[in-house]
């Protein structure tokens, strides 16, 4: 049998080997020059999310904040209410506290007053003068002169002193 390639063949086929060489060798650098030496993908970016946790006493703080910030998140009144001899209306209640951290002193209990209907008579703010430590309570009872036509109240606390 009689060779029948001539030497263009030969020159294309080893110009087609050549340019597979230096593709893949292209690749590989590629490859490298984008991972470090243990072969894993490197990006500052998403490593500065990933910091180290926060110490015990970092969370305290902040929780601490956060509660002394917004002392009416952390504080709810709940009582009830009835008509006395002399008509005054008479509230009595708690205001208690699930707060973990944080003390607060002087709460603003609102009363607001509503109709058969539902409808808004009024609304008063009384401070009740007491302390309030995280997990605890503080007891209070206000006689008012409200009108005659309230038939509900609803109890809420909207603001307080967060101690330092």
């Amino acid at each position: 049998m009689k060779n029948t390639s001539t030497s263009s063949d030969k020159g294309r086929a080893f110009g087609i080997v050549l340019l597979c060489l230096i593709a893949c060798g292209l690749g590989f650098l590629f490859l490298v020059s984008n991972s470090n030496a243990g072969g894993y993908r490197y990006d500052d970016s998403i490593y500065e999310e990933f910091s180290a946790p926060k110490t015990a006493a970092e969370l305290r703080a902040e929780l601490l904040e956060k509660e002394q910030t917004n002392p009416a998140e952390f504080l709810d009144a709940s009582g009830k209410h009835w008509r006395n001899l002399i008509d005054q209306l008479v509230i009595e209640g708690n205001v208690e506290s699930s707060a973990t951290l944080a003390s607060f002193k002087d709460p603003v209990v609102t009363i607001q007053w509503f109709s058969k209907t539902g409808t808004v008579i009024g609304e008063e703010s009384y401070r009740v003068y007491e302390f309030v430590k995280p997990g605890g309570s503080a007891h209070f009872k206000f006689k008012t002169s409200a009108p005659k036509s309230v038939a509900d109240i609803a109890i809420d606390v909207t603001d307080a002193t967060a101690l330092q």
